[in-house]
């Protein structure tokens, strides 16, 4: 399992990316579902948090380049980040 320094960082960046949008509840569910189960299938643990040492910067970089799989999702999170870009 990681470190809790490792551990930390990491629920750092997933904190981050849950800010994104928390306005839009029913679409930041959906987009975190996604999401976590990506991670749990791409190495192959029941959480986040089992996530082995050799793993991290392989995981890091998987939270940095990832885009949900889900056309619909990638529509939504458009749409949403069009209307942030006329505010």
């Amino acid at each position: 399992a990681l470190k809790k320094s490792r551990l930390n960082e990491l629920e750092t960046r997933l904190e981050y990316y849950e800010d994104i949008n928390e306005e839009n509840l029913e679409l930041n569910k959906k987009l975190y579902a996604s999401f976590y189960r990506d991670i749990k299938r791409t190495f192959k643990v029941n959480s986040y948090k089992n996530l082995s040492v050799k793993n991290y910067d392989l995981a890091i970089s998987f939270i940095e380049a990832w885009e949900p799989k889900d056309e619909v999702l990638k529509y939504a999170i458009h749409g949403l980040n069009s209307q942030i870009a006329f505010a």
